[in-house]
């Protein structure tokens, strides 16, 4: 019997990481149109910078390891 490897255990949780996704997704819209009201050069508006770019990294995160388990297990029902 063969071990799982890591990336098995993350494509167990596939409805989660659609959850970080959407979610992510949804925070991104808000914080830009969060930016167009906070003045530019305060500590506010550098924190909204911030926080987009972050769920920006979440988004391509879990896009990427959501197509590479539709891919694998795509080949795994050939």
């Amino acid at each position: 019997m063969a071990s799982k490897k890591y990336i098995d255990h993350l494509c167990e949780r596939e409805t989660g990481i659609r959850y970080v996704f959407i979610i992510s997704l949804l925070s991104i819209v808000l914080l830009m149109g969060s930016l167009t009201v906070v003045s530019p050069g305060t500590g506010t508006y550098y924190i909204a910078v911030i926080q987009v770019i972050t769920f920006g990294a979440l988004v391509v995160f879990s896009f990427g390891l959501m197509t590479h388990c539709h891919r694998r297990e795509e080949q795994r029902e050939l």
